[in-house]
């Protein structure tokens, strides 16, 4: 199951990138990719479920759709990882991340977020979703409190938010600022695919070694393709 979502990735992702290149999120429609998106979840054991994806940016939880077109959220525990249109997603330390490489025990991931400190400096602006950002722990307990059978994708509780009126208001709202940040995970181990928190984890002698790889191959940590370089470097050193 695995090897065929990884196949169907490269297939896919291609025609949902496209759709993606010109959309921003908004404070009416806060979520990662520009619709709902039919999507697969496969738990730890295994065990693939099915439904309509989009991930929300202001609580970082998966969203889904549900039989009677309204939206609800995706438990995260025991989730291996969500196949969106095409897109790999991992579940890591509460928060949702795309695989955008990965090779035996090491992957590059991207996490996007909402740029509230932006916000606060735009707070002329964003005076509604700052109030949101402030209330949302509370709003969202109790409007949100629906959880899916995820070996099923049966719903239960309510699910109060229709699909289609989300949608409409999408238009009317103020474009949210993101920022999308790189991280590595190797054999288990997370971090900021930065020099900072990556050369922490490394002795003396392999930071000349990546520094001395880095720079001979004039690689940069801010391009993707660079990173992607620098991971398969510390997979063998660490």
């Amino acid at each position: 199951m695995l090897s065929l979502l990884l196949a169907l990735a490269l297939i896919g992702a291609g025609a949902q990138n496209n759709a993606q290149k010109d959309y921003e999120p908004t404070v009416n429609w806060p979520y990662l990719l520009n619709d709902f998106y039919q999507g697969t979840i496969i738990l730890s054991d295994g065990t693939p479920s099915h439904a309509r994806l989009n991930f929300h940016l202001r609580s970082q939880r998966l969203d889904c759709i549900d039989t009677e077109g309204r939206v609800g959220h995706v438990i995260f525990p025991n989730i291996d990882l969500i196949s969106i249109n095409g897109n790999i997603y991992r579940i890591i330390d509460g928060k949702p991340m795309q695989q955008l490489h990965a090779e035996q025990e090491a992957m590059l991931l991207e996490h996007v977020y909402i740029d509230y400190d932006r916000m606060d400096k735009e707070n002329y602006k964003y005076g509604m979703a700052l109030y949101a950002r402030a209330t949302s722990d509370v709003s969202m307990q109790a409007n949100w409190n629906n959880n899916i059978n995820l070996k099923t994708l049966h719903m239960s509780g309510e699910f109060n938010e229709p699909y289609l009126e989300l949608r409409k208001a999408w238009y009317d709202g103020i474009e949210l600022p993101v920022r999308h940040v790189c991280y590595f995970s190797v054999n288990g181990k997370t971090f900021r695919a930065i020099p900072a928190d990556t050369y922490a984890l490394l002795t003396s002698d392999k930071k000349k070694q990546l520094r001395s790889y880095i720079k001979s191959n004039k690689l940069k940590w801010n391009r993707q393709e660079d990173l992607t370089q620098i991971l398969k470097q510390l997979r063998q050193m660490m």
